[in-house]
Protein backbone atom coordinates (compact mmCIF):
# COMPACT_ATOMS: atom_id res chain seq x y z
CA UNK A 1 0.00 0.00 0.00
CA UNK A 2 1.57 3.86 -0.80
CA UNK A 3 0.39 4.27 2.94
CA UNK A 4 2.95 1.19 4.48
CA UNK A 5 6.85 1.20 4.37
CA UNK A 6 9.17 -1.49 2.81
CA UNK A 7 9.39 -4.96 4.61
CA UNK A 8 12.80 -5.15 3.64
CA UNK A 9 14.46 -1.88 4.54
CA UNK A 10 11.31 -0.03 6.62
CA UNK A 11 11.47 3.01 3.87
CA UNK A 12 8.25 4.51 3.68
CA UNK A 13 6.38 3.98 0.23
CA UNK A 14 5.69 7.28 0.00
CA UNK A 15 9.87 8.22 0.01
CA UNK A 16 9.82 5.45 -2.71
CA UNK A 17 6.82 6.87 -4.75
CA UNK A 18 8.82 10.77 -4.43
CA UNK A 19 12.16 9.14 -6.68
CA UNK A 20 9.84 8.11 -9.84
CA UNK A 21 7.09 10.90 -9.70
CA UNK A 22 7.42 14.67 -9.67
CA UNK A 23 3.86 16.28 -8.17
CA UNK A 24 5.67 19.75 -8.85
CA UNK A 25 5.87 18.90 -12.86
CA UNK A 26 2.12 17.73 -12.95
CA UNK A 27 1.00 21.09 -10.87
CA UNK A 28 2.36 23.56 -14.01
CA UNK A 29 -0.12 23.99 -16.75
CA UNK A 30 0.46 21.06 -19.89
CA UNK A 31 2.53 22.44 -22.83
CA UNK A 32 0.16 22.19 -26.14
CA UNK A 33 3.32 20.14 -27.63
CA UNK A 34 5.96 19.21 -25.09
CA UNK A 35 7.76 18.00 -28.41
CA UNK A 36 8.03 20.66 -30.10
CA UNK A 37 8.56 23.11 -27.36
CA UNK A 38 11.88 20.43 -26.38
CA UNK A 39 13.30 20.18 -29.54
CA UNK A 40 13.38 23.64 -30.14
CA UNK A 41 14.88 24.99 -26.85
CA UNK A 42 17.80 22.05 -27.49
CA UNK A 43 18.38 23.21 -30.87
CA UNK A 44 18.08 26.44 -30.24
CA UNK A 45 21.17 25.74 -27.92
CA UNK A 46 23.39 24.20 -29.96
CA UNK A 47 23.27 26.75 -32.52
CA UNK A 48 23.83 29.17 -29.51
CA UNK A 49 27.06 26.73 -28.90
CA UNK A 50 28.44 26.35 -32.67
CA UNK A 51 27.49 30.11 -33.08
CA UNK A 52 29.83 31.27 -30.13
CA UNK A 53 32.65 28.97 -31.14
CA UNK A 54 32.76 30.21 -34.86
CA UNK A 55 32.53 33.52 -33.31
CA UNK A 56 35.63 33.00 -30.94
CA UNK A 57 37.66 31.18 -34.02
CA UNK A 58 37.07 34.04 -36.13
CA UNK A 59 38.77 36.61 -34.10
CA UNK A 60 41.21 34.27 -33.72
CA UNK A 61 41.85 33.75 -37.62
CA UNK A 62 42.00 37.48 -37.85
CA UNK A 63 44.22 39.13 -34.59
CA UNK A 64 47.43 40.05 -36.54
CA UNK A 65 49.74 37.07 -34.86
CA UNK A 66 47.88 34.63 -36.64
CA UNK A 67 46.80 36.57 -39.93
CA UNK A 68 51.06 36.97 -40.76
CA UNK A 69 51.99 34.01 -39.26
CA UNK A 70 49.45 31.88 -41.32
CA UNK A 71 47.42 34.04 -44.11
CA UNK A 72 46.34 31.50 -46.09
CA UNK A 73 44.33 30.07 -42.99
CA UNK A 74 43.11 33.23 -42.00
CA UNK A 75 41.89 34.25 -45.70
CA UNK A 76 39.79 30.89 -46.37
CA UNK A 77 38.85 30.50 -42.55
CA UNK A 78 37.56 33.85 -41.60
CA UNK A 79 34.90 33.67 -44.13
CA UNK A 80 33.64 30.05 -43.21
CA UNK A 81 33.11 31.09 -39.96
CA UNK A 82 31.50 34.57 -40.52
CA UNK A 83 29.17 31.93 -43.32
CA UNK A 84 28.52 29.61 -40.22
CA UNK A 85 27.54 32.38 -37.78
CA UNK A 86 25.08 33.34 -40.31
CA UNK A 87 23.44 29.77 -41.03
CA UNK A 88 23.39 29.35 -37.31
CA UNK A 89 21.21 32.60 -37.11
CA UNK A 90 19.05 31.90 -39.94
CA UNK A 91 18.66 28.37 -38.66
CA UNK A 92 17.58 29.63 -35.61
CA UNK A 93 14.34 31.22 -36.90
CA UNK A 94 13.00 27.52 -37.07
CA UNK A 95 12.99 26.46 -33.30
CA UNK A 96 11.66 30.02 -32.37
CA UNK A 97 8.33 28.65 -34.91
CA UNK A 98 8.39 25.54 -33.03
CA UNK A 99 8.18 27.74 -29.99
CA UNK A 100 5.48 29.91 -30.98
CA UNK A 101 2.95 30.34 -29.53
CA UNK A 102 3.39 27.41 -27.02
CA UNK A 103 5.45 29.21 -24.17
CA UNK A 104 2.96 31.98 -24.60
CA UNK A 105 -0.12 29.42 -23.60
CA UNK A 106 1.71 29.40 -19.94
CA UNK A 107 2.35 32.93 -19.28
CA UNK A 108 1.94 34.82 -22.20
CA UNK A 109 4.22 38.25 -21.52
CA UNK A 110 7.02 36.21 -19.96
CA UNK A 111 6.90 33.82 -23.41
CA UNK A 112 6.45 36.04 -25.88
CA UNK A 113 8.66 38.43 -24.66
CA UNK A 114 11.33 36.20 -24.73
CA UNK A 115 10.46 34.81 -28.22
CA UNK A 116 10.80 38.50 -29.31
CA UNK A 117 13.98 39.07 -27.48
CA UNK A 118 15.34 36.04 -29.58
CA UNK A 119 14.17 37.21 -32.91
CA UNK A 120 15.89 40.70 -31.97
CA UNK A 121 19.10 38.46 -31.08
CA UNK A 122 19.01 37.04 -34.31
CA UNK A 123 18.43 40.04 -36.66
CA UNK A 124 21.36 41.58 -34.82
CA UNK A 125 23.57 38.66 -35.34
CA UNK A 126 23.06 37.74 -39.30
CA UNK A 127 23.04 40.99 -39.72
CA UNK A 128 26.31 42.20 -38.25
CA UNK A 129 27.81 39.21 -39.21
CA UNK A 130 26.64 39.78 -42.72
CA UNK A 131 28.31 43.45 -41.70
CA UNK A 132 31.42 41.89 -41.35
CA UNK A 133 31.78 39.48 -44.17
CA UNK A 134 31.26 42.63 -46.35
CA UNK A 135 32.92 45.76 -44.91
CA UNK A 136 35.04 44.06 -42.65
CA UNK A 137 35.72 43.44 -38.58
CA UNK A 138 35.70 46.43 -36.85
CA UNK A 139 35.07 47.27 -32.98
CA UNK A 140 31.69 48.43 -33.18
CA UNK A 141 30.29 44.99 -35.24
CA UNK A 142 32.18 43.28 -32.54
CA UNK A 143 30.13 45.29 -30.14
CA UNK A 144 26.92 44.58 -31.75
CA UNK A 145 27.64 40.76 -32.15
CA UNK A 146 27.85 40.32 -28.54
CA UNK A 147 24.65 42.84 -27.90
CA UNK A 148 22.92 39.98 -30.09
CA UNK A 149 23.94 37.30 -27.64
CA UNK A 150 22.53 39.20 -24.30
CA UNK A 151 19.06 39.55 -26.28
CA UNK A 152 19.22 36.36 -27.58
CA UNK A 153 20.01 34.44 -24.01
CA UNK A 154 18.04 36.93 -22.25
CA UNK A 155 15.19 36.00 -24.37
CA UNK A 156 15.99 32.08 -24.08
CA UNK A 157 16.06 32.99 -20.48
CA UNK A 158 12.42 33.88 -19.99
CA UNK A 159 10.92 30.77 -21.86
CA UNK A 160 13.23 28.55 -19.71
CA UNK A 161 11.97 30.18 -16.72
CA UNK A 162 8.17 28.76 -17.82
CA UNK A 163 9.55 25.68 -19.48
CA UNK A 164 12.62 24.65 -17.31
CA UNK A 165 10.57 24.00 -13.82
CA UNK A 166 9.39 20.90 -15.71
CA UNK A 167 12.61 19.11 -15.35
CA UNK A 168 13.27 17.71 -11.99
CA UNK A 169 16.79 17.48 -12.56
CA UNK A 170 16.85 21.14 -14.35
CA UNK A 171 14.92 22.61 -11.35
CA UNK A 172 17.02 20.76 -8.14
CA UNK A 173 20.34 20.39 -9.79
CA UNK A 174 22.91 23.11 -8.21
CA UNK A 175 26.60 21.74 -9.50
CA UNK A 176 25.97 21.42 -13.17
CA UNK A 177 22.68 23.51 -13.86
CA UNK A 178 24.53 26.57 -16.12
CA UNK A 179 22.58 29.89 -15.04
CA UNK A 180 22.01 32.32 -18.13
CA UNK A 181 22.34 35.33 -16.49
CA UNK A 182 26.45 34.11 -15.71
CA UNK A 183 26.63 33.49 -19.15
CA UNK A 184 25.12 37.36 -19.75
CA UNK A 185 27.68 38.51 -17.55
CA UNK A 186 30.51 36.87 -19.39
CA UNK A 187 29.26 38.51 -22.75
CA UNK A 188 29.39 42.31 -20.51
CA UNK A 189 33.16 41.15 -19.55
CA UNK A 190 34.03 40.14 -23.31
CA UNK A 191 32.66 43.96 -24.27
CA UNK A 192 34.45 45.35 -21.34
CA UNK A 193 37.91 43.58 -22.65
CA UNK A 194 37.50 44.78 -25.90
CA UNK A 195 36.21 48.50 -24.75
CA UNK A 196 39.66 48.15 -23.01
CA UNK A 197 41.80 47.60 -25.97
CA UNK A 198 41.28 50.99 -27.38
CA UNK A 199 44.07 52.26 -25.10
CA UNK A 200 47.88 51.62 -25.24
CA UNK A 201 48.23 51.34 -21.81
CA UNK A 202 45.26 48.64 -21.29
CA UNK A 203 45.49 46.63 -24.33
CA UNK A 204 46.91 43.59 -22.64
CA UNK A 205 44.40 43.93 -19.85
CA UNK A 206 41.56 44.36 -22.22
CA UNK A 207 43.42 40.62 -24.02
CA UNK A 208 43.41 38.70 -20.84
CA UNK A 209 39.87 39.69 -19.70
CA UNK A 210 38.60 38.96 -23.29
CA UNK A 211 39.99 35.74 -23.54
CA UNK A 212 39.20 34.39 -19.95
CA UNK A 213 35.49 35.50 -20.39
CA UNK A 214 35.56 34.27 -23.56
CA UNK A 215 36.63 30.89 -22.59
CA UNK A 216 34.28 31.09 -19.87
CA UNK A 217 30.96 31.95 -21.62
CA UNK A 218 31.99 28.93 -24.38
CA UNK A 219 31.91 26.25 -21.56
CA UNK A 220 28.88 27.82 -19.94
CA UNK A 221 27.37 27.31 -23.28
CA UNK A 222 28.16 23.48 -23.33
CA UNK A 223 26.62 22.82 -20.06
CA UNK A 224 23.36 25.14 -21.00
CA UNK A 225 23.04 22.92 -24.06
CA UNK A 226 23.39 19.88 -21.38
CA UNK A 227 20.81 21.58 -19.51
CA UNK A 228 18.95 21.77 -22.53
CA UNK A 229 18.62 18.23 -23.26
CA UNK A 230 17.30 17.47 -19.29
CA UNK A 231 14.09 19.15 -20.14
CA UNK A 232 13.96 18.08 -23.30
CA UNK A 233 14.23 14.74 -21.95
CA UNK A 234 11.61 15.31 -19.34
CA UNK A 235 9.39 16.68 -22.06
CA UNK A 236 9.74 13.57 -24.04
CA UNK A 237 9.21 11.13 -21.53
CA UNK A 238 7.14 13.05 -18.28
CA UNK A 239 7.47 11.35 -14.70
CA UNK A 240 4.21 8.80 -13.70
CA UNK A 241 1.31 10.51 -11.95
CA UNK A 242 0.79 9.09 -8.45
CA UNK A 243 -2.45 7.97 -9.87
CA UNK A 244 -0.65 5.53 -12.31
CA UNK A 245 1.03 3.67 -9.82
CA UNK A 246 -2.28 3.32 -7.49
CA UNK A 247 -4.67 2.31 -9.69
CA UNK A 248 -5.28 -1.56 -10.01
CA UNK A 249 -4.93 -3.66 -12.72
CA UNK A 250 -7.01 -4.04 -15.53
CA UNK A 251 -8.24 -7.78 -16.85
CA UNK A 252 -9.73 -10.51 -15.86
Amino acid sequence: MATGVCPECGTAATRSLEAVIDPATHRLPPLLAPRLVGSGLACLGWLFLVGGVMLAVNRVLISPPVAEAVPNLARFGAPLTLGTMIICGLLGWRPILQLWPTPGTVDPRRGRSGLGLLSIGLVLWSGSAVAIWSVGSSILMLQIILVSGVFCLEGLRRILIEVGTRSRLFRTDRIRRQRVRDLIAGILFIQLGVFLTWWELLRVIGYVITIVAALLVLVGLVYLCMNLLWIRQSLLSPPRRLREYLDPPSGP
